[in-house]
């Protein structure tokens, strides 16, 4: 206890009935230790009762999570829509496999799955182009379950060759390419320092044909 604590807060009350020491063993892993010492034994019981029945933060979280929902499924930026159409459409028994960009960071606070394994995305390392690679990668494992893939203009020329395999193995694989005509994540950084963003626009960004030529079926 930290008697500095008290002095700023007029409403702070120090009861030394239950005292609580919360360590680390190893942090990546969430790994914590709780030492209590405990002054009086009968209120101990009836708090740790209560503290059995309480799931700490879901309430919060639920919150949170409604407000998100709202706040991005009722604004004009499609890729949260699109993700919300697939889950009506499949429910849980789809494979979303997410390349980086701004509709990354869409997917990973609205998307949803009862297995991890239905959902693979670029979220540490944020390398453009590992969606499509680890989509036929996910659909060559496990075929009973349809996989998608979403990308965006920068990462659909990566590996764009790789998609034969699937149409030469018809895997259950559907591609997304959410264009908007350039690099749109690295365009607002370029736009709000005022650097020059002609390298970052694509003139051309619908590759409609050269699926087209792959035997792969298309819709725009």
């Amino acid at each position: 206890w930290d008697n500095r604590l008290c002095p700023p807060y007029p409403d702070c009350i120090y009861d030394p009935s239950i005292l609580a020491n919360i360590g680390t063993q190893n942090w990546e892993n969430c790994d914590f230790q709780v030492t209590f010492t405990i002054q009086n034994v009968d209120l101990a019981g009836e708090v740790f009762s209560l503290l059995e029945k309480k799931q700490w933060g879901c309430e919060e979280l639920s919150k949170i999570k409604k407000l998100l929902r709202r706040t991005i499924l009722g604004g004009a930026f499609l890729p949260g829509l699109v993700f919300e159409i697939l889950k009506k459409t499949y429910g849980d028994s789809v494979r979303l496999v997410v390349d980086t960009g701004s509709f990354c960071t869409i997917s990973e606070h609205i998307w949803d799955v009862s297995n991890p394994k239905y959902f693979l995305c670029s979220a540490n390392s944020r390398y453009m182009g590992t969606s499509l690679p680890m989509g036929l990668g996910s659909a060559f494992f496990d075929r009973s379950v349809p996989t998608v893939c979403a990308l965006g203009d920068g990462g659909i020329g990566m590996y764009l060759a790789d998609i034969k395999l699937a149409v030469e193995e018809r895997l259950p694989i559907l591609v997304i390419l959410f264009s908007d005509g350039g690099f749109g994540s690295i365009r607002s950084r370029a736009s709000r320092d005022d650097l020059d963003q002609t390298s970052l626009i694509k003139r051309s960004p619908s590759w409609i044909r050269v699926m087209d030529s792959f035997g792969l079926e298309t819709h725009e």
